[in-house]
């Protein structure tokens, strides 16, 4: 991962409440303070999803972003044999969730001013179920989640000091825009513009430890084959 992705990386465990705001291949989210705007519309290149973004302050004060903040998901439907889950919305981390936790460190943002975000997304997902020991890989498609913590304050100046108990350190605040996901080349086929299926039980493992291990990759494609029968979208 590039390290300079704006200075800005994460755990999903911290992204409560995220807003969802619809959009097409480019376009704009501002909260309170912080705004994400595409700087051109994303676009696939050698297999890989190119994301260029601005995270800028719109307010009268600095804000502060911590070096474990920024988070880019792709969107999943989920399919269950439950009917009140069937179909749910689900996200996929690209970027973030995996980085290494090494203490809260923030960097301020001037009023005004911008950090440039570039990212590089992969076109498949690695999802791996524990209970049936399989490991497969869904397409990168349906929408693109950009989220950027921020705080209107150096939470580390407001921490309390102890060296017996936990610091409670405040809840971030948080801008997010999601935005269509492209095509990738060649196209994608009629009506398959929409995001993958995940069944219920797969999920992804952080860091990617799964074992790439021949039973549980043919169990995978099992799997995708009697999603394919079924739902000739699911891939």
């Amino acid at each position: 991962m590039n390290a300079q992705l704006f200075v800005a990386m994460g755990l999903t465990a911290t992204l409560i409440g995220v807003q969802a705001v619809p959009a097409r291949h480019s376009g704009t989210k501002t909260s309170e303070g912080l705004e994400i705007r595409l700087t051109k519309p994303l676009g696939w290149e050698n297999g890989c999803m190119q994301i260029s973004f601005d995270v800028r302050n719109r307010s009268a004060k600095s804000v502060f972003l911590p070096n474990m903040g920024l988070y880019i998901d792709s969107s999943a439907k989920l399919l269950s044999s439950v009917p009140e889950k069937n179909g749910r919305e689900r996200w996929l981390n690209l970027y973030g969730t995996s980085d290494t936790v090494t203490g809260l460190v923030v960097e301020p943002l001037a009023p005004g001013a911008a950090r440039r975000g570039e990212f590089c997304a992969p076109s498949m997902v690695d999802v791996v179920s524990l209970m049936n020991q399989l490991w497969r890989q869904i397409p990168v498609r349906g929408k693109l989640r950009i989220t950027a913590q921020y705080y209107l304050f150096d939470p580390n100046r407001h921490a309390p000091q102890s060296n017996y108990l936990a610091v409670q350190r405040p809840v971030p605040r948080k801008s997010t825009l999601i935005v269509a996901v492209p095509c990738p080349e060649g196209g994608c086929a009629s009506g398959c513009e929409g995001p993958p299926l995940i069944v219920e039980g797969e999920a992804q493992m952080f860091p990617d430890i799964a074992p790439h291990q021949g039973e549980w990759l043919e169990r995978g494609h099992e799997r995708d084959t009697q999603l394919r029968k079924l739902y000739p979208c699911s891939e």
